[in-house]
């Protein structure tokens, strides 16, 4: 039975909000989905600008209006395009040249209609505004601008959104679902509308497993709930995120860190059973993947074997229109949604039928080991003194793509291995990096005491 006038219905809801990471209309998004969804869904808040593990939960940001005119002639305004100011923008108001409006505007000239959209929640950002690189071509050099961002940054709380389906074990998997992009519907509103018809399936069922299913703000989200509910991780066997689902382009699946799991052999056979050969793209664990919240649930303290999924084209950008004021409703494909809550659904009934519990050395990975005598002597275990993905950027630790490129690509499986299990060399073998790079990465967790040393290996 074809779902799509329920997603249909979840999408209209949700779409028309400015849907920052922690904002009045995402917090209004939580407050719809208990109202006319999930009257059982538990909203919890967090303070703003307090700890969650090695992250900063960031200030609430909103903004009332944004607007650019000349001549006492709107040239563009928020109330038309809600996303042409960046998300976290600092509030401006004056009378600029041509000049000093350019340095603080941003456009695609690949379309000259698109507006991107564009953020940042941590660090400075001064005011800017998202244009379609058509008006930006048609603006006037001589002339002088009115330039106005109404926004404001204060002290409040994030807020996110859980239901907990108990079965008959306490073993729990974890259906994470982001709600925080502006504006847009494929990313990442598709995923959510798909989890939530999977959460009313499994409220129906007589689950042998529990299901714990989030609605959060991307990444931050996860972090401040598991941070505040540590509680809750010696139960967690598995987590599942996916995204992009209504477009039609071929099929994704990110094995987990671990790669060969139970839940990784059995999502395999379903894969294999539903699409056939060459239907669909397995990659590694965040290695061109999907790379959302499922880091947050692969790093210690949860360490879980942790699957994303998505629809999206094999080079380049995800799909045409996306983090773009084009992300709408209508080109959303519903028959593509239907398609991946019954992916879905088959994967998670037929893992439930056979209620096996995995082995405890799935919540534990461990590298292939390097015998002591090929092992170099500076080598070393690093213990890990922080909890969950680490807030790189923080640190001063993360890595820039354009300086390092290989070490950029693997600093999520590095930090997914820091368990108190692997040495340097194991990682950098694991990851493909040299050990000189990966030992001097891990001297930086030192001086910045999220590690200590500790000398051992194999025997």
């Amino acid at each position: 039975m074809s779902q799509s006038p329920e997603m249909k219905r979840f999408i209209s809801a949700l779409y028309p909000l400015n849907r920052s990471i922690c904002s009045p209309d995402f917090d209004k998004a939580l407050s719809i989905l208990r109202r006319d969804f999930i009257p059982d869904l538990h909203i919890d808040a967090y303070r703003t600008s307090s700890d969650a593990w090695t992250w900063i939960i960031p200030q609430k940001w909103a903004l009332n209006k944004g607007y650019i005119k000349c001549g006492g002639r709107y040239l563009i305004h928020t109330d038309d395009e809600p996303l042409s100011v960046w998300s976290g923008s600092k509030p401006f108001h004056g009378r600029i040249s041509h000049e000093r409006l350019m340095r603080h505007v941003y456009s695609d000239p690949s379309d000259p209609e698109l507006i991107r959209w564009y953020f940042r929640y941590y660090g400075n950002l001064d005011w800017v505004f998202n244009l379609p690189h058509g008006l930006v071509e048609k603006l006037d050099p001589d002339a002088e601008y009115e330039v106005r961002i109404d926004s404001k940054y204060y002290e409040d709380e994030l807020r996110v959104g859980h239901v907990l389906l108990r079965g008959k074990s306490a073993k729990t998997i974890v259906i994470i679902s982001d709600l925080c992009h502006p504006y847009q519907c494929n990313d990442s509103l598709s995923g959510a509308a798909v989890n939530y018809l999977l959460l009313e399936h499994l409220r129906q069922r007589d689950t042998f497993f529990s299901y714990l299913f989030l609605f959060v703000p991307e990444t931050i989200g996860t972090v401040a709930f598991f941070a505040n509910n540590e509680i809750l991780i010696q139960d967690i066997l598995y987590s599942f995120y996916g995204e992009f689902w209504g477009r039609d382009l071929k099929l994704n699946f990110q094995k987990s860190l671990h790669g060969n799991t139970l839940m990784d052999r059995n999502i395999m056979q379903v894969l294999k059973e539903r699409y056939g050969h060459g239907q669909f793209t397995v990659r590694k664990f965040r290695r061109g993947g999907v790379k959302n919240d499922e880091m947050v649930m692969a790093c210690p303290p949860i360490s879980a074997p942790s699957f994303a999924f998505n629809r999206r084209n094999d080079d380049g950008i995800f799909f045409p229109e996306y983090h773009s004021n084009q992300d709408t409703p209508a080109h959303l494909d519903y028959d593509k949604m239907q398609d991946a809550y019954e992916l879905l659904r088959e994967i998670l009934d037929r893992f439930d039928k056979q209620e096996e519990i995995p082995a405890k050395c799935e919540k534990v990975f461990r590298c292939p080991p390097i015998p002591n005598s090929k092992r170099p002597k500076t080598d070393f275990i690093p213990i890990p003194k922080f909890k969950g993905t680490i807030f790189l950027t923080r640190y001063g630790l993360w890595v820039d793509w354009r300086v390092n490129p290989k070490l950029n690509a693997a600093l999520d499986e590095i930090t997914a291995c820091l368990n108190g299990e692997n040495s340097v060399a194991e990682i950098a073998a694991f990851v493909d990096v040299s050990y000189d790079c990966v030992y001097d990465y891990m001297l930086g967790f030192e001086q910045q005491g999220l590690i200590e040393k500790r000398k051992g290996g194999m025997t």
